[in-house]
C-alpha cells in the first residue's frame, strides 16, 4: 500500500470513527425539512417565498460549522464530550472536555448564532416589508379570470368575459361579499398560490376555471377552491355559443349555493344582448378597466349601434366618457347614454352608478349621494359607486362618512388602483402612514405597473419630508413600466436643487413619454429656480403655438401660466389670465394645488395693484379651507403643500408673525421645497427676517444632506443604464 493509500484510509477511517457522515447526513436532512416546513407555512404567515432563499444560504453558511462540531465532539448520554486522534497505542476515545475545548464550543456556538440570527433578521424584516394581510371575511368570494384552453389567443378576451359575468352575477345574491373585478383580475397571468391570493384579498374562497371554444361549441370548467387551496366544488358545462348567458348564470347560482348556502335567487339580468354586441362590451369593458378610454370608447360604441336595446352597454359608454375630465359635449353624450339605458331598464344600478357620476362631476354632490346610496342599495358589491358616494360625501367635508364608505370600498375591491389611493391618501392625511403605505405596498406587490400606487407611495413619502425615498420609488415605478412622465423624478431632483439631473429627466420624458404637458416642460426649470419672466416668456410662447384663444386651452394651462405671471411680476397679465378661469365662491383647494396656485397669484395681483377687495375672498375663502384642515389635524405639507400654502396665504393676509409660526409648522410637517420656493417674492416682506432666516436654514441644510445621500445612492447604482436596458432605449448616462 502506498503512502497516499495508507493516508486516505486512515482519514476514511477516522471519518467513521467520528461519525462525520452520519453528522453530515443529519444535518442535510434536518435542514431539508425545515424548508419543507417553510414552504408549507410561510405563505400562510404572510411571510415572501425569498425568506426560503435566506434559509437555505444561511444551511449552506452552517453546513462546515456542523462539520468542524461533529469533528472535535461527540454527544454521548453523558453530555458533549471531545473525540481524540487515534494514538499510536490505540488509544483514542471520547473524554471529557477541558479548557481549550470550551474555547472551541464556544467559537462554533458563536458562529451558529450568528448564522441564525441572520436568517432569523432577514426572515422577520421580510415578513415586516411584507403588505400586510386582509381579515377574512366570512361568506367571501373572489372570481378569477377564467384561463384560455383554445389554440386561438383571441379567446383569451372571451374567458376573461365568461369570468366577469360570473362575478356580476354572483355580486346579486344578498349576504355574498363578491371582491370586485380590478382586484381578483390583477391576479391574472400571476404565479400567486391560493393561500397567498385568500390573504391579500381576505378571502375564504376563490373559483377559477377554464374556457375551451371550437366553432360553435362551448366547455366552461369551473372549480371552487377554499382558502388553503383545497378544491371543494368543480364541474364542466357543455354548451352551444348560444347558450353562453344560461351557462354563466347557472355556474353562478352553483357557486353561490355552495358558498352561501342561505342566499335566495337573484332576479333575472334583462333581456339578453345580440352575442356580437356583447362581445364588443366585454372588450369595451376590458379597455375601460385598463385605462384605454379612447379604445373602450370606441368599442362600446360598436355595441351600442349592433343593439341599441343593449342598456348595460349604453351605460358604460356613459361611464367611460364621464371618466377623467369631461369636456361638456362628453358630459352631453353621456347624458343621452344614461337615458337611454334608463328607458330600456329604470332599474339598472350601472346606469344609475352613470347618472351619479355626472352629477359629482357638476358639483351637485348632494344629489349624486342620494343617487349613489340607492345605487350601492341596489348593488351592495359595485366598488365603483361606493368611491363616487365616497367623493360625494368628500366635497361636503363629511371626512368620517368619506373614510367609512372608502374602507368599505376597499374591502370589496382592495387592489382597486383609485380606491387603494385615496384610501391611502386619506390615512397619510390623519397621521397612519403605516396602514396608508402598507394598502399601496400589497397593491404594488400584485399589481407592479399600477402607477397610482407609486404616486401614492411618494407622496406619502413627502408627507415626512423624505425626498430620497420618494425618488426611489418614482423609480422602481419607472423600472416596471408604470410611470406615465418622468416629470415627477425631475421634480423631486428639483426639489434636491439638483438642476442636471431635472433637466436630464424633463428632457428624457419629452423624448419618450410625451404628454399633454409636455411642451410646457421647457419653462418647468426657469420657473423653479426663479427664473420667473424667462419661464413667463417661454410658456406664452408654447401656448400661442396650440390655440388661436388661449381662453380655449384647459384651465389648468392657464392657471399655470397666470402663477408665474404673478410671480414675475406682471400683475396686469396675471388679473388678465386667471380672473375668467377662477371663480372666489369656490375652493381652489377642493380641485388641485395648480388651482390653489392659480388663486394665490390672483389675490397677490390684486393686492400689488391696490384691490384688496378683490384679493379678500380668495385669501379668506383659502383660509378657511386651510384652518379647517388644520384643526382636524389633516393639515400636511406634502406634494400638496397645505401647509406650505397655509404660511403664505397668512403673510399675505398680512400676519406676518403667525405666517412664520405656520411656515415652522409647515417644516415640521415635510415641507422641503426650499429650492423651488426661496426666490418666490411674495416672501419678501419678511425676508430679512431673522426668524424667517434661520427657518430657511433649516429647511436648506436638510435638503442639502439628502442630496448628498441622493448622489451617493446614484453613483453607486446606475439606474439610468438598467432603465435603458427594460425600455429598450440606447445606453447613455447624464
Amino acid at each position: 500500500m502506498t503512502i497516499r493509500e495508507s493516508s486516505m484510509s486512515r482519514f476514511i477511517a477516522a471519518l467513521r470513527r467520528r461519525r462525520m457522515l452520519s453528522t453530515a447526513g443529519l444535518y442535510v436532512v434536518g435542514a431539508w425539512l425545515v424548508m419543507q416546513a417553510a414552504d408549507v407555512f410561510f405563505p400562510g404567515w404572510g411571510i415572501p417565498d425569498a425568506a426560503i432563499n435566506v434559509l437555505l444560504l444561511a444551511a449552506i453558511l452552517g453546513f462546515p460549522v456542523a462539520l468542524v462540531f461533529g469533528w472535535f465532539f461527540n454527544i454521548t448520554t453523558s453530555g458533549i464530550m471531545r473525540t481524540m486522534p487515534v494514538e499510536p497505542d490505540g488509544v483514542g476515545g471520547p473524554r471529557p472536555l477541558e479548557g481549550k475545548d470550551y474555547l472551541v464550543l464556544g467559537a462554533l456556538v458563536l458562529a451558529a448564532g450568528v448564522i441564525v440570527s441572520y436568517a432569523a433578521i432577514n426572515v422577520v424584516a421580510m415578513q415586516e416589508s411584507r403588505p400586510a394581510l386582509l381579515e377574512k371575511l366570512p361568506n367571501s368570494i373572489a372570481v378569477l379570470p377564467f384561463s384560455n384552453d383554445s389554440d386561438d389567443p383571441a379567446n383569451e378576451l372571451f374567458g376573461v368575459g365568461v369570468s366577469e359575468e360570473i362575478l356580476n352575477r354572483l355580486g346579486e345574491f344578498e349576504g355574498l361579499t363578491v371582491i370586485g373585478r380590478t382586484s381578483s383580475f390583477a391576479f391574472k397571468d400571476k404565479d400567486f398560490s391560493v393561500p397567498q391570493i385568500t390573504s391579500l384579498l381576505g378571502v375564504r374562497y376563490l373559483l377559477h376555471g377554464s374556457v375551451r371554444k371550437q366553432g360553435n361549441r362551448l366547455r366552461i370548467s369551473a372549480w371552487l377552491l377554499d382558502e388553503n387551496g383545497l378544491q371543494v366544488w368543480s364541474d364542466s358545462f357543455d354548451r352551444t355559443l348560444e347558450d353562453v348567458f344560461a351557462i354563466q348564470a347557472e355556474i353562478a347560482d352553483i357557486v353561490a349555493t355552495t358558498v352561501y348556502p342561505q342566499v335566495a335567487s337573484a332576479a333575472g339580468s334583462g333581456p339578453r344582448p345580440v352575442y356580437a354586441a356583447f362581445e364588443h362590451y366585454l372588450r369595451g369593458r376590458e379597455l375601460l378597466h385598463l385605462r384605454d378610454d379612447d379604445g373602450a370608447l370606441r368599442e362600446l360604441e360598436q355595441a351600442i349601434e349592433i343593439d341599441p336595446g343593449f342598456a348595460e352597454a349604453q351605460a358604460e359608454f356613459a361611464i367611460a366618457l364621464l371618466l377623467g375630465i369631461p369636456t361638456d359635449a362628453e358630459t352631453e353624450r353621456a347624458q343621452r347614454a344614461i337615458d337611454a339605458a334608463l328607458t330600456l331598464r329604470s332599474d339598472l344600478p350601472r346606469a344609475l352608478a352613470a347618472q351619479g357620476l355626472l352629477l359629482l362631476n357638476d358639483n351637485e354632490s348632494a344629489r349624486a349621494e342620494s343617487v349613489l346610496r340607492h345605487v350601492v342599495a341596489l348593488e351592495p358589491n359595485m366598488s365603483d359607486a361606493l368611491l363616487w358616494l365616497a367623493l360625494s360625501l368628500d366635497v361636503q367635508g363629511r371626512q368620517d362618512e368619506y373614510l367609512e364608505v372608502l374602507e368599505r370600498a376597499a374591502r370589496i375591491d382592495p387592489l382597486h388602483p383609485a380606491i387603494a389611493v385615496y384610501v391611502s391618501n386619506e390615512l397619510a392625511r390623519r397621521g397612519d402612514t403605516e396602514r396608508a403605505n402598507a394598502i399601496l405596498l400589497r397593491l404594488v406587490e400584485v399589481t407592479p405597473r399600477a402607477e397610482p400606487a407609486y404616486r401614492g407611495l411618494e407622496e406619502n413619502y413627502l408627507r415626512d419630508g423624505r425626498i430620497v425615498e420618494a425618488i426611489e420609488i418614482q423609480k422602481r415605478g419607472a423600472l416596471n413600466r408604470a410611470v406615465s412622465s418622468y416629470f415627477r423624478l425631475a421634480e423631486r431632483y428639483a426639489m434636491l436643487g439638483d438642476w442636471d439631473a431635472a433637466a436630464y429627466w424633463l428632457e428624457r420624458s419629452q423624448r419618450e413619454l410625451p404628454d399633454f404637458f409636455s411642451p410646457y416642460f421647457d419653462a418647468a426649470i426657469p420657473s423653479w429656480q426663479g427664473r420667473y419672466d424667462e419661464a413667463a416668456r417661454i410658456f406664452k410662447q408654447v401656448l400661442a403655438t396650440h390655440a388661436d384663444d388661449p381662453m380655449d386651452l384647459n384651465p389648468t394651462l392657464l392657471h399655470l401660466l397666470g402663477a408665474v405671471q404673478g410671480r414675475s411680476g406682471d400683475h396686469a397679465g396675471t388679473i388678465a389670465t386667471l380672473e375668467p378661469v377662477l371663480d372666489p365662491g369656490l375652493s381652489p383647494l377642493k380641485q388641485s394645488l395648480v388651482a390653489t396656485n392659480a388663486a394665490q397669484a390672483l389675490a397677490w395681483a390684486y393686492l400689488q395693484t391696490g384691490r384688496e377687495d378683490k384679493a379678500a375672498p380668495f385669501l379668506d375663502r383659502l383660509d378657511r379651507d386651510l384652518r379647517e384642515l388644520d384643526e382636524q389635524g389633516a393639515l400636511n405639507a406634502a406634494e400638496i403643500m397645505e401647509g406650505y400654502l397655509y404660511a403664505l396665504n397668512t403673510l399675505m393676509m398680512g400676519r406676518h408673525e403667525l405666517a412664520l409660526d405656520r411656515l415652522a409648522q409647515a417644516f415640521e410637517g415635510g415641507w422641503r421645497t426650499y429650492y423651488i420656493s426661496h426666490h418666490d417674492p411674495r416672501w419678501d416682506e419678511v425676508r430679512d427676517d431673522p426668524r424667517f432666516v434661520e427657518l430657511m436654514a433649516r429647511v436648506k441644510a436638510d435638503v442639502d444632506a439628502q442630496r448628498a445621500e441622493m448622489q451617493r445612492i446614484d453613483a453607486k447604482d446606475d439606474f439610468i443604464v438598467r432603465l435603458d436596458e427594460v425600455m429598450g432605449t440606447p445606453k447613455g448616462r447624464r
